[in-house]
């Protein structure tokens, strides 16, 4: 019932459901995480990550910022944020360092919506079922979307796409 009411109602997704949704989904998810939380050992399949640590200094939990999603593959790796946000954090390009990596550049999420978690599910499983060069093949994901931000298309589009590949 979690999962219905999360993908159809589309409320921000936490660590389990996202992970309960890409097992569903077979997708090969090695970790949801915080950025601080990234595995020692890389292996090669999807990450999604929040780009909040899980604690502050004080040792009180936060409850996260953002999702990003990134994928590790010998010569087809990735990264995608769905703010289209250039720079990735520090822990994050470390942890990809030996991999070169695709990034998109193209924002289709909105400022103040919660659908990254959302997002980032959709980019995997296009990406996991649509080969190629993974600069190609996540210019089309983007491409599905308005790059002019129009946050209502965008959610509708995001919202179809899940519901087609979850039914």
């Amino acid at each position: 019932i979690i999962l219905y009411i999360n993908i159809y109602n589309m409320i921000a997704l936490y660590n389990d459901e996202i992970s309960n949704i890409a097992e569903r989904l077979r997708l090969p998810l090695v970790s949801v995480c915080n950025k601080n939380k990234l595995p020692q050992e890389r292996k090669q399949g999807m990450y999604v990550v929040n780009l909040e640590n899980d604690y502050d200094k004080y040792g009180n939990k936060l409850a996260g910022s953002h999702w990003v999603c990134f994928s590790l593959m010998r010569n087809n790796s990735w990264y995608f944020d769905s703010m289209g946000c250039d720079l990735m954090p520090l822990e994050i390009e470390r942890y990809l360092n030996a991999y070169n990596v695709y990034k998109n550049d193209d924002q289709v999420q909105s400022l103040g919506s919660e659908y990254c978690g959302h997002f980032c599910l959709a980019a995997m499983y296009y990406m996991h079922h649509h080969h190629g060069q993974a600069r190609v093949v996540l210019n089309r994901f983007t491409d599905m979307f308005y790059h002019d931000l129009d946050s209502i298309h965008n959610y509708k589009i995001l919202k179809k796409y899940l519901n087609s590949i979850l039914d």
